[in-house]
């Protein structure tokens, strides 16, 4: 296989060495740092994927208590483990370790398998995941290629091509083939990782306290701050939506279950409406809602703009809805919640203190009244 670049193996040797000495000098700690369990590694990588490490080690910490091993994983029923990941978002990440450890046990007797292919087999292990599971548990040269690794590869080798192109992104990988080899592929690639997220930052890089600012082509040239190249998202759709609180007089909640399948599948939530059909129902059930100041609640690809609004009684009938709930039940004040989106935790911690929402408190609370707002968007 031929580099992409004409870079001396004294360079990337210097490259490799310096990132080395620098990871093994001092780094952040962290407990999945301290245990060579590909297992751990996995579920701490899948935990890491758009998420913030502090943000990550408590449900590490948890997750690992609850599920030490595989096999205890596999076991699990997976609303118990939708349960203990809410609050993390992107829950096809939960999903998918939960049919993986599956997967393991009966394809591979419950023993992680060491080879990347095996690896790439399992549900939601791409390329990167493969590569950190193979080199933080076997210390296998096997590369890995993220958003962190990208920034700092066009910078040391001041490439000017689109990150979000797959030619760009099969010469990046084809650089990562070439410098993982080494005494230690494990420190490599966990160095590359803790550079991109501590000094080599896409915004403000501390170039100065860089271990191989003196091979960063980028910076001798001065174009740090021009790499690398990423062609602009499409801004989030927006989207518009009425959320159904409906509170029964012995003080139980409403919510329903969506599908297994796409956004937020199997977690639940309250009834979601257009506007339209809200107000239909509002007409047939003949009920004098509460309307709450929006929330506003935004993912990769859209832009959620959801309306609380507030019922009591009992007997009006649940609306029809477009998401195709599977399942919709009262919950009882004090009773367990099942997993719930982070949308929904947000409308309740948007109401926080209206007793309707908190499905702990008091069923006696007085009912939260309109906002002017509110009033003025409605009437």
């Amino acid at each position: 296989m031929s580099s992409p670049l004409t870079v001396p193996t004294a360079t990337l040797n210097d490259i490799r060495n310096n990132l080395v000495a620098w990871f093994r000098a001092g780094h952040r700690p962290m407990p999945w740092r301290d245990t060579r369990d590909p297992y751990a590694i996995w579920v701490s990588e899948i935990m890491l994927q758009q998420t913030r490490v502090d943000t990550v080690i408590p449900y590490y910490h948890r997750w690992m208590q609850r599920f030490p091993t595989l096999v205890s994983l596999a076991s699990a029923d997976l609303q118990d483990v939708l349960q203990l990941w809410q609050g993390l978002g992107y829950y096809s990440r939960a999903r998918n370790l939960h049919a993986g450890a599956q997967a393991v046990v009966e394809r591979f007797q419950g023993v992680m398998p060491s080879s990347v292919d095996a690896l790439l087999s399992l549900p939601g292990v791409g390329r990167y995941t493969a590569g950190a599971i193979a080199s933080s548990a076997w210390n296998l040269p096997v590369p890995l290629l993220d958003g962190n690794v990208m920034r700092i590869l066009t910078r040391l080798f001041d490439l000017n091509g689109d990150i979000t192109k797959p030619a760009t992104q099969r010469q990046l990988w084809i650089i990562a083939e070439h410098l993982v080899p080494g005494e230690s592929p494990r420190d490599l690639n966990q160095a590359m990782m803790e550079l991109g997220a501590t000094l080599c930052c896409p915004r403000n890089p501390e170039c100065g306290r860089c271990p191989v600012n003196a091979e960063c082509l980028s910076l001798a040239n001065g174009t740090v701050t021009e790499r690398p190249v990423k062609k602009k998202a499409a801004p989030p759709r927006e989207d518009e939506w009425v959320a159904l609180v409906w509170r029964m007089s012995d003080g139980s909640v409403w919510l329903a279950r969506r599908p297994d399948e796409g956004l937020w599948s199997g977690l639940w939530e309250y009834p979601m409406l257009r506007h339209d059909d809200a107000h239909r129902w509002i007409e047939m059930n003949q009920v004098n809602p509460l309307w709450f100041e929006p929330v506003i609640h935004v993912l990769s690809h859209l832009r959620m703009t959801v309306t609380p609004m507030w019922v009591q009684g009992d007997s009006v009938e649940l609306p029809q809805t477009e998401h195709g709930y599977v399942d919709a039940k009262p919950f009882a004040p004090g009773q367990t919640l099942p997993p719930r989106s982070r949308l929904v935790q947000r409308i309740d911690e948007a109401l926080t203190g209206q007793a309707v929402l908190r499905l702990t408190g008091d069923s006696d609370s007085p009912a939260p009244q309109k906002t002017p707002a509110a009033r003025k968007k409605r009437d």
